[in-house]
């Protein structure tokens, strides 16, 4: 009994000093501001996607839902998860209003596509944190 309980506690210590649910992926959180600085609020409820290649040379993406604070929170299989290392694209995807109708997109339409999002992050084998400027709307 006594082996088992200390396999689970080096098991346990692990995860807790990798700092990530599952071998290989790793904690990506961030937040996206306007050009002053202020939390994007308009974006509550919309998502964030975000694609690349894993050290392990496999494509993958992952996503992550928007809150009233511009904040957000990547996973790819399932929340918690986190993402995987490398270098990736960002985009900002559009809420739907209803199962056939997108909202209004407050967002210059660049952040639409991976392409020409401009938007982009390195992840490393650590928690990491993200801040993006994004322009609203008709603004330059």
């Amino acid at each position: 009994m006594r082996r088992v309980a200390s396999g689970l506690m080096i098991c346990l210590v692990a995860l807790v000093s990798t700092g990530c649910g599952r071998s290989g992926f790793y904690p990506a959180k961030g937040q996206f501001v306007d050009a002053t600085g202020a939390p994007v609020t308009v974006l509550e409820g919309f998502e964030v996607s975000l694609e690349g290649k894993g050290q392990d040379g496999k494509d993958y993406s992952s996503i992550g839902k928007i809150d009233a604070q511009g904040r957000f929170e990547l996973f790819t299989d399932r929340p918690g998860d986190g993402v995987p290392m490398g270098e990736c694209k960002i985009l900002i995807q559009p809420k739907m209003k209803d199962s056939e109708r997108e909202a209004p997109y407050p967002l210059n339409p660049r952040y639409r596509t991976f392409e020409k999002s401009g938007l982009t992050a390195k992840v490393e084998p650590k928690p990491n944190e993200f801040k993006f400027t994004v322009e609203l709307k008709g603004k330059n």
